[in-house]
This record gives structure tokens, C-alpha cells and sequence, in this order.
């Protein structure tokens, strides 16, 4: 079994998921000119055996400008921005508002699969040698 989640945090505060597309605005508003990180949290248990992780990246976004209004409000009002913590990243739209990434960039957009791999290949052996 492999869980997942994954938290968007700016200024030691969480942003979670927007209640709705103006909370959604909002908090991608406050995120711009920012370094804010994703921290996504993996659990994987198979039978008895059990490890976690936690992959962390940042990510600067670009000073709030007229042009970066317009796209969120169109990114918003489609609705994608619902269910992503801190409203962002969706990657048709959002990725234009990155200056910069640090870290992985599947980590960012849902899960870190080369993290992930490494970590169940590790647990294979250790099940193969029990």
C-alpha cells in the first residue's frame, strides 16, 4: 500500500486546499514574489514492513504583475486549482508563474516516482532477504 500527500508551505504556514476559486486566487496572490516549498509525505507498508519519506521542494514564483493577474484568474476559474494544495500547479497553467524550481519537479505536480522508486526497490530486497 503507498499513501501520499502533499502540503504547500509559506512562512512555516500551511496552505491547504482553497475553499473556493477567490481563495484559490488568493493564495497563489500571496505566493508570488515568494519562496514557498511542497513537501509531499509517502508511506509504504507491505505486510509488516513499513518505511516513510518526505520529499521537499521549493519554488520561487514571479512578482505579481497584470499579466500574471489574468493568468491566474483564468487558471482559477477553470477549476483546476480546487483540489491542489495552495491552489497551484496545474501544468498547462501555473508553470508560468515559476521563476524557479529546487528540488524535483515530480514532487511538485503530485509525487516523487524517483524517490518512490528507490524506496520500494529497497524494501523489495529487504523482503526477499526476511
Amino acid at each position: 500500500m503507498i499513501g501520499a500527500d502533499t502540503v504547500v508551505v509559506l512562512n512555516d504556514k500551511i496552505l491547504g486546499k482553497p475553499i473556493d476559486a477567490i481563495d484559490a486566487y488568493n493564495m497563489i496572490k500571496k505566493l508570488s514574489g515568494n519562496t514557498h516549498q511542497v513537501l509531499t509525505g509517502v508511506s509504504i507498508k507491505y505486510g509488516k514492513v513499513e518505511d516513510q519519506f518526505v520529499s521537499v521542494s521549493q519554488i520561487k514564483f514571479y512578482e505579481w504583475n497584470e499579466q500574471m493577474q489574468r493568468e491566474v484568474a483564468a487558471y482559477v476559474s477553470s477549476g483546476k486549482a480546487n483540489d491542489k494544495a495552495g491552489g497551484i500547479w496545474h501544468p498547462g497553467r501555473s508553470r508560468t508563474l515559476v521563476k524557479w524550481i529546487k528540488g524535483d519537479y515530480n514532487n511538485i505536480v503530485g509525487l516523487p516516482i524517483a524517490k518512490l522508486n528507490k524506496r520500494l526497490n529497497r524494501l523489495l530486497d529487504l523482503i526477499q532477504n526476511i
